[in-house]
């Protein structure tokens, strides 16, 4: 069972994949057994939250699960995710932050940051409950299954945007995109020293305001901007994500 010369990739937790012999369950297993119409004999590979990776070979199927036996030797330990960015963003409506969060995990951002500003709505500035969290852990192991050796990311639980920029006080290059006057941000991220990563603060629908950007320049983020253009937030991360890789030389 390959894509191309690879296995196919699954995705358990580090405890079970602690284990000689395992079993793929839920999503995993319906998607392997139902779509892909998995067979005793053939070869996947395993990853965890960690980054660790294993092939193993599939011993048993039935309708609702697999089970598949580790091989003896494990499989190359995954590098760290691709890329040293954090990224913050602001809350958004319906599935337009599942949308982010699957996109940002698929280009190997090492944490995502979902945060609330003075422009949040009453409806965004409730903190969800740990199954959403949860959710949004999935949705990103999920799309860590397309690139081999992308570490999934870190999600922290949601927070205000004066938090999260207490937190982000490391040496790494830090920018705030902004829809006001600002820079480009390519010229931005040529200008700085992007070798320690970068934090990267996008606003929510609304954008940020005045005062959540002079308290985040505060804290040492410049603002950038994407030129004369207005995108929507999610759309606008994802181009300052492709921009900053490119700066970073992990893209084109």
């Amino acid at each position: 069972m390959t894509s191309g010369s690879n296995p196919r990739r699954f995705f358990l937790t580090s405890d079970e994949l602690a284990h000689p012999t395992v079993k793929l369950v839920g999503p995993e297993g319906r998607h392997l057994v139902k779509v892909l119409r998995a067979r005793p004999g053939q070869v996947v590979s395993l990853y965890d939250e960690q980054g660790h990776s294993r092939t193993a070979t599939i011993r048993s199927v039935d309708h609702r699960r697999a089970v598949a036996h580790l091989d003896l030797s494990p499989g190359p330990v995954a590098p760290p995710a691709s890329a040293a960015i954090e990224l913050g963003v602001g809350f958004l409506k319906g599935s337009k932050l599942d949308e982010v969060i699957r996109f940002a995990a698929s280009m190997g951002v090492r944490g995502i940051h979902p945060f609330v500003t003075t422009r949040s709505v009453a409806a965004q500035a409730q903190a969800p409950g740990i199954e959403k969290l949860s959710r949004w852990k999935r949705i990103a192991n999920q799309a860590c299954k397309i690139s081999p050796g992308v570490t999934p990311p870190f999600i922290s639980a949601p927070t205000s945007l004066v938090a999260l920029i207490a937190r982000m006080s490391g040496p790494c290059a830090k920018i705030i995109l902004w829809e006001g006057s600002a820079p480009p941000l390519a010229g931005v991220l040529k200008s700085k020293n992007v070798g320690d990563g970068i934090a990267l603060l996008v606003g929510p629908e609304g954008g940020f305001s005045e005062e959540d950007v002079t308290a985040s320049e505060a804290a040492g983020f410049r603002r950038a901007s994407l030129g004369p253009y207005v995108f929507r937030s999610e759309y606008a991360t994802q181009i300052a994500l492709i921009l900053t890789l490119h700066a970073m030389g992990l893209l084109g």
